[in-house]
């Protein structure tokens, strides 16, 4: 059996602006990455990348919360030229690839309010971005229109809820922060992923009685389900 390959530090910002009237609710910025990238290439994403050991300051270690809000930063603004203020940023969950991959990362989840100024992809990690509803980001999805990886699906499905930037990121600050490894699991026409608190989790069992908490990802459509929160 070969090795796992080692999960790497890394930061992701969940950018929210208050979406405008009379649709309310939250709008997102997502970024398409570049199509040659090998890691989620052609995907939609939030900004975000590996911590660097320039991000520990004071000698933080790489894979610590204040390394990580150091590289989330310095990623939103090399990727989509947008400043974000290192105590705007609201830890909202961590996850790590799953162990059966052969590129792994172990990354912070981050809200942040939009700040304003003007959008500058970087051409290569972030070939294009804009701000989208959750709703409208899922519904694209659904139809094929674009690709989102299971992290950033879950993340969107969390901030349907939401009216208004101010009630995500209190909720950000009343949370417990979910630790999520996912455990996918190949069925016929699909894949369904396990997380922590679904009942079937421990014992890697899909058909377990009791709270699911799962990424039920068929052909036929996806589907987010939490009975957790």
């Amino acid at each position: 059996m070969s090795e796992r390959a080692i999960a790497q530090p890394s930061a992701t910002v969940v950018l929210l602006r208050d979406a405008p009237s009379p649709s309310g609710g939250v709008e997102v910025l997502l970024g398409k990455r570049g199509d040659a990238l090998d890691f989620h290439g052609g995907e939609w994403v939030f900004p975000g990348g590996r911590v660097d050991p320039e991000d520990c300051l004071g000698g933080c270690a790489l894979d610590s919360r204040d390394a990580a809000l150091q590289a989330a930063v310095r990623e939103c603004m090399e990727e989509v030229g947008l400043a974000v203020s290192l105590s705007a940023l609201a830890p909202w969950s961590h996850w790590t690839t799953p162990l059966e991959c052969r590129k792994r990362f172990a990354a912070w989840f981050f809200l942040a309010p939009y700040e304003g100024g003007e959008l500058c992809v970087d051409g290569v990690e972030m070939q294009t971005c804009r701000f989208m509803s959750p709703r409208e980001a899922l519904a694209a999805q659904a139809a094929g229109e674009l690709v989102l990886p299971p992290p950033t699906y879950v993340t969107l499905a969390e901030l349907l809820p939401f009216t208004s930037v101010a009630e995500a990121l209190a909720a950000a600050a009343a949370l417990m922060l979910p630790i999520i490894l996912p455990r996918p699991h190949q069925v016929e026409d699909g894949q369904i992923s396990l997380y922590p608190g679904d009942a079937g989790y421990a014992d890697d069992h899909l058909d377990h009685a009791g709270p699911q908490h799962r990424l039920i990802m068929r052909a036929t459509g996806w589907r987010y389900v939490c009975d957790l929160r």
